[in-house]
């Protein structure tokens, strides 16, 4: 696959901050930027961070580039392993000329004066937002001002107080863009030197063999598994977050079934059970009176009925016996 490699070779000499590219430009001017910053302000730690990231990056890159392209194929798949179609290569070709410095400036080794940072407009720095803000400026010279009485500010103390800080903030630019200037070589170098000793010993390790990776890992055991195991971030957020996460929905889930269900269906049984109860007492007492009612009356019914027969004589007959049984009662 010599496209794929000879475009990834050259985007891995950019992305290292070798001379003759953009990555180059780039990162000289960022690593000129954080010395500056330091020498200003005393802070060292984005400059080392810078720094130490440009070592680390031309390392692994370089790393990664041995690994995939060199040596003999591991797999059976790598062995047969052919080049892309030109919808692959073409793209990665011209990407790969793009990070050619010329193309943004035509002075190597400086980036800020080449065409492409002069006619494309870059928004305002870090550092210009900063020093807008009086970052580089005492904070009492920024904020100081006559007032009148009763410590209000006057008219002309704030213009004064305005013009005073608009000075202040245009001194504490020309004195970054200095250090700047001042920084841009020991940066270059230093970042030279650092890019360079990455790359040797990525090939020292992984080319040549000179030093054994498994040999250092195991000097450097318990740094080497932290970074192995990410720094056991998945670890430390499946056991905070995710663990929390889930466990919150569980007792959320048992709260809605045994809690909330629960009340639902404790209201369901308490109506059923009322239901019941209706049911049967409409069936057994308010059915019963009615029934009662009905059948006390057709008792009656069914009595009367007997001396109601329509027939003479027998109305005749018990008059008779009436008559007989209250003249018995009486005498």
């Amino acid at each position: 696959m010599p496209v794929t490699y000879f475009t990834f070779l050259f985007s891995t000499i950019a992305i290292a901050g070798v001379p003759f590219t953009s990555g180059f430009l780039s990162k000289d001017g960022i690593l000129a930027g954080t010395m500056a910053f330091g020498q200003l302000s005393g802070h060292w730690f984005i400059a080392f961070s810078g720094f130490a990231s440009a070592a680390m990056t031309a390392f692994y890159m370089f790393r990664l580039l041995i690994s995939a392209f060199h040596g003999q194929p591991k797999t059976h798949i790598a062995a047969h392993t052919h080049e892309n179609n030109k919808l692959i290569t073409v793209p990665l070709i011209v990407l790969s000329i793009l990070t050619f410095w010329f193309f943004y400036s035509f002075n190597p080794f400086d980036g800020g004066s080449g065409w492409f940072y002069q006619k494309i407009k870059t928004p305002a720095t870090v550092v210009q937002a900063e020093h807008q803000w009086g970052f580089f400026v005492p904070y009492e010279s920024s904020h100081s001002h006559s007032t009148a009485c009763c410590g209000e500010p006057t008219a002309t103390s704030a213009a004064e107080s305005t013009h005073n800080h608009q000075k202040e903030s245009h001194h504490a630019l020309n004195k970054y863009e200095e250090a700047l200037h001042h920084a841009h070589l020991p940066a270059m170098i230093i970042s030279l030197i650092i890019a360079g000793l990455g790359i040797f010993l990525s090939f020292s390790f992984y080319q040549f063999k000179i030093f054994n990776p498994d040999g250092v890992a195991e000097l450097i055991k318990p740094f080497y598994l932290l970074s192995y195991n990410k720094w056991y971030f998945d670890e430390i957020y499946d056991a905070s977050v995710i663990w929390g996460t889930t466990t919150f929905a569980k007792i959320l889930a048992l709260f809605d079934l045994y809690i909330i269900d629960g009340i639902v269906n404790l209201v369901g049984w308490f109506t059923k059970l009322v239901g019941h109860f209706i049911g049967w007492f409409d069936l057994y007492v308010i059915d019963g009176l009615v029934n009662l009612t009905a059948n006390v009356t057709a008792f009656f019914g069914l009595v009367f009925r007997k001396f109601q027969t329509g027939r003479i004589q027998a109305y005749i007959v018990m008059t008779i016996i009436f008559a007989m049984v209250l003249l018995y009662y009486v005498l």
